[in-house]
């Protein structure tokens, strides 16, 4: 609740609070599991359209992933020492799109749920 009396949210503000909630929660959740779901998108890939059959499991996927970041870091910085950390970027590479996706879309979707739930139906009895 700091942070949002920070934001400059109220608490007599639910809705908003519902928007930020969800927009953060997407947010964390998209962070977190995008690597995975590169991987996965990665190897759905395979052998579609005539492309190689590169990934046997997932750990070559993985491998493949690394290498591509670590070859484009090698070329752009030769002989740097941060090379390996960086080549873990490559596993988030899109990820800026993806959030621009699915932030709005679960702040609005965490709004609208909270909205509901707390609206009073028409026929509705209140235990």
């Amino acid at each position: 609740s700091r942070i949002y009396r920070r934001l400059g949210v109220l608490q007599s503000q639910p809705f908003a609070h519902s928007l930020l909630a969800g927009a953060s929660a997407g947010m964390t959740a998209s962070t977190l599991l995008f690597p995975a779901d590169l991987l996965r998108r990665q190897m759905q890939m395979v052998g579609v359209g005539g492309r190689p059959k590169i990934y046997s499991n997932i750990g070559q996927a993985i491998a493949h992933v690394y290498s591509t970041g670590l070859n484009r870091y090698e070329n752009r910085y030769a002989g740097n020492p941060l090379n390996r950390f960086l080549a873990l970027r490559e596993f988030f590479r899109g990820l800026i799109p993806e959030l621009l996706k699915v932030t709005p879309h679960n702040a609005i979707m965490f709004g609208i749920h909270g909205h509901l739930m707390s609206t009073r139906w028409p026929g509705e009895v209140v235990p």
